[in-house]
Formats: structure tokens, sequence, C-alpha cells
């Protein structure tokens, strides 16, 4: 990030035991354990100052008053909301929390010509709402229009599939922008949006996948790998003996035998939603996630504002 050559990330203790026993030693680590007493130490500094609730950073953060924008203007899939910045937070909590516009949908997944509705909560002390749609390629597939309601609450956001190729999955995205009438500032919420064709008189078969159970806190640690073929158009997996703690799930193909999945023109599927991953708490066995592949054109090969529109995991043994 500063040019200088070196790995980005915190120097920390680190236990190796891929050799059968275990090896301390001290590397530079990424990821939310590194960031999380960073960002609790700023939090406290606010909290010193007075009572800062979690609606309170979320407004914060939302409004850009705890970070510095270090990606695409506003948040991006790869950067989130920027990087903490503790002298702001500590400014802003000597204040009150601005409003904050929010969503009843922090992303939607559409399959074909289909619509949905969503909620705004608009607080007082905003103005200038409105509601807009971006897509990636020359067809305009995601509109967005009131719903009829005359106090712009709710959104009837729409995907048209005519003209689009079926087993693509098309990114999109729906930007509310709104001002803060206190200080005049300008805000964007970004709703990510895709739509994955499939065609309803075929039994997809994208070949064989390979499905990863994979470290949230560094994606080139996948501890549990398994692969599977299509039947009846469904890929059916289960993995046994999962150790419990936090994995994201990610499947794909490798057509190239790279040993990676998801590169470019490879089948990739991300749960719940491509470039909208959830993490998976496993501490129980758990049953019935669903999620869709399918593979990426050149239209899709950036996700709305430019920011990348998948990531490449490796997989084990190769």
């Amino acid at each position: 990030m500063d040019g200088d050559g070196q790995q980005d990330g915190v120097l920390s203790t680190w236990g190796n035991d891929s050799s059968g026993s275990v090896q301390f030693a001290y590397s530079q680590m990424q990821g939310t354990s590194m960031a999380s007493p960073h960002v609790a130490g700023v939090f406290a500094l606010m909290e010193s100052l007075r009572d800062v609730t979690p609606s309170d950073i979320d407004s914060y953060l939302t409004n850009g008053e705890l970070t510095v924008d270090i990606g695409a203007t506003g948040r991006d899939d790869i950067y989130g909301y920027g990087l903490i910045d503790a002298a702001k937070a500590v400014t802003a909590a000597g204040g009150s929390p601005p409003p904050v516009v929010k969503a009843s949908a922090n992303n939607l997944k559409f399959t074909n010509t289909s619509s949905t509705v969503i909620s705004l909560s608009i607080p007082s002390g905003v103005s200038g709402v409105t509601v807009s749609t971006s897509a990636s390629g020359d067809v305009v597939w995601l509109s967005v229009d009131d719903n009829g309601d005359l106090d712009d609450s709710t959104y009837r956001i729409s995907a048209d599939a005519t003209g689009l190729d079926v087993g693509v999955s098309y990114p999109g995205e729906i930007t509310v922008d709104y001002v803060i009438d206190e200080s005049s500032k300008a805000v964007k919420l970004s709703i990510p949006a895709t739509l994955t064709l499939a065609d309803p008189n075929a039994k997809p078969d994208a070949g064989k996948h390979y499905i990863l159970l994979v470290n949230p806190e560094d994606i080139s640690d996948v501890p549990y790998q398994i692969s599977a073929t299509a039947s009846d158009g469904v890929y059916n997996f289960a993995f046994s003996g999962v150790e419990a703690g936090t994995y994201l799930l990610v499947a794909g193909t490798d057509l190239d035998n790279d040993g990676k999945i998801c590169d470019s023109g490879e089948a990739c599927a991300e749960y719940p939603v491509r470039n909208a991953l959830e993490t998976i708490v496993v501490n129980e066995s758990k049953s019935g996630l669903s999620f869709a592949t399918g593979f990426q054109s050149d239209i899709s090969s950036a996700g709305a504002g430019g920011s990348q529109a998948h990531k490449e995991y490796r997989l084990l043994n190769k």
C-alpha cells in the first residue's frame, strides 16, 4: 500500500504445524483477526468521549467519518469503506452521529426476468434521495422505478433477461444517493445485484466442480475440498469431518488445470451470491446451503464501479 515493496500486514506471532510439530515464529498477517484489535482500539477512543452505540458506528461508517477512502469512491468490494482513521473517528465521536439511509436488502440475486421490491428507511435530516441502477456490458438489464410510492420509501428493482446469454452471470448495482442536510454532505449507499441465467429446458452441466471451504481471513488457506459432477442440473455435495469454525463456501471449475478455480472463463460460485460472500459458522451439522454457479463473460469481468468481479481460489494438492 505504501509502495515500499514489502507485504502489507501486521507483525504477529504464528504457529506452523505442517511439519508435524509446531514451529513458532513471527509473520506478517492480514485479515479480520489482525484488523479487529486495531478497530476495537479506535472504538474505545470514541467510547472515552461518550457512549457510542452500534447504530452510531453504522452511521459514522456509512458516511465515511471513520475511514480514509482507498479504493473506488465510496464503499467497494475490495476495500469496503476504506482504511480506519483514529483521528477522524475521535473527531466524529465529539458530535452527534449523522443520519443514515438503510435498505431492506444488502444484495439482490435474479435468475431470469423478474422483479423485487426494496424498502428504504429514511430518517429525518436527509434529503434528495434518488435510486439508480448500473450494469456491466451493452445490454441494460437492471432498472428501477418508485413503485408508485409517494414518500420514496419503496422501489421496484427489475431484471430483464432479453438478449442476454444463458449460463452467464451478469453483475450490476443499485445506488441510493442522498444528502445530509446539516453538513450538505453527499452520501452513497450501494447494493450489489446479480442476474444468472439458466436454460429452463436444459439440464445444466458446467463440468466437474471443486467445492471448497475457505478461511475467510486468508482465501489461500483451504482446509477442506471435495468435488462433484452435475446430476439433472444440480451439484449435490456434502463435507464430513469439518472442525467447528467460520468458513467461506465457494465452488468452480479448473478448465486450464492451473490449480485454481474461478479464473476468467471458468465457472464460479460463491455463497450465497457471487461478489457478496457471507461467512458460514460451523458449530453443528448444516444442510440446505444452495448457491448458483455460472461461467463468466468478458462483460462481467469487472463488478459495478470497476472492482474485480471475482477472486481466484487455490485448490488443494494441485
